[in-house]
Formats: C-alpha cells, structure tokens, sequence
C-alpha cells in the first residue's frame, strides 16, 4: 500500500500548498481553483476508489486565465461530495467551464437528488444570501453566493437545481473578462 499512501499525502500536500499559496487572494485564477478542486477531487477518488468517476472539462483555454472568486468551485465539488456522493457510496461528478456569451459559466454537476424541500430551502437560502442575511447551514453554498453578490452584484450567480432523473446541477455564472 506504499504507492497508495504517497499518492495520497501528495494530493494533501498539494492542496495545502495551493491553499498557502492562495493566502489573502480573493481573486484567483480558474487555473488556480481547479488545481484545488482536482487535488480534492484525487483524495476523494483515493477514499471512494471506483466508486467515484470525475471529469473536468474546460471548453477553451483561455478559460484558465479568468478571475474568480477564491473558493467558487471547491465548495460546490465538496457539497456534492458531501451531501449526495457519501451518501450513495459512490458516483459520477463532472466540472465544467465554458463561456455563453458575455459571461463565464460555471458548472458542476453530480449524482444525486433534490426532494422539494431540499429545494424551499436552497432558494430560501440563495434568497437570503443575495440580501446579505445569515442563516444557518449549508455555509459553502451561502458564502459563493454572496462573495458572486458582493463582486458583481446581479452580474454574479448561483443557482442549484435537478436538471434530469438522478443529477443535480450548481451553476455558477460571472461577467466575462473580469
């Protein structure tokens, strides 16, 4: 298992680095988040082996170069993981960038479900979040929501929906060029 635990504490280690590196950025790169969420992603893979298949998928790029927030994708990769991916043993998690016309998008998307009142309380949630209001739980969710509302006002969003039988999508939508 040697091979294993230094692939391990290698991935760690790249997170924490990525992480000091990082430290007092608020802007980052995409580059620089997806490194963070791909050294996370490669530890979860380590715990869950087989059972979680992971892609990520940058349209273009010149994509890497965008500003972002720091932590815009990590907290809906470790929300995924946390809330439908552990729960069902195992699934399929896809990350993806892409440009729609004036703005960069975005996505992750996962195995899993929303019952309708996990729904009530994510819009509750992201309703709360755009008027500055702090509410309880789901804190990766409230605190992009309202670093996208504090940087780009209505330009900004999160949304978090199922988008067919056994997916849920976190979408994540910012001005091009900024």
């Amino acid at each position: 298992g040697q091979p294993a635990i230094c692939t391990t504490v290698q991935n760690l280690a790249q997170l924490l680095r990525a992480s000091v590196v990082n430290h007092g950025k608020q802007i980052i790169t995409l580059q620089e988040e997806l490194d963070s969420v791909k050294y996370y992603l490669a530890l979860q893979k380590e715990r869950f082996e087989e059972k979680l298949q992971y892609t990520v998928d940058v349209e273009d790029d010149k994509l890497l170069g965008c500003y972002l927030p720091k932590l815009t994708i990590q907290p809906l990769v470790e929300n995924a993981v946390e809330h439908d991916i552990t729960a069902n043993r195992g699934g399929d998690l896809w990350v993806r960038a892409y440009r729609q016309t004036d703005k960069v998008v975005l996505e992750v998307e996962h195995d899993g479900t929303l019952t309708q009142e996990d729904r009530q309380k994510i819009q509750s949630l992201l309703a709360q979040s755009a008027q500055g209001a702090a509410a309880g739980g789901q804190v990766g969710l409230r605190n992009v929501s309202q670093r996208l509302n504090l940087i780009y006002g209505d330009e900004g969003t999160l949304t978090l929906d199922q988008t067919r039988a056994g997916t849920v999508l976190a979408r994540v939508a910012i001005p091009a060029g900024q």
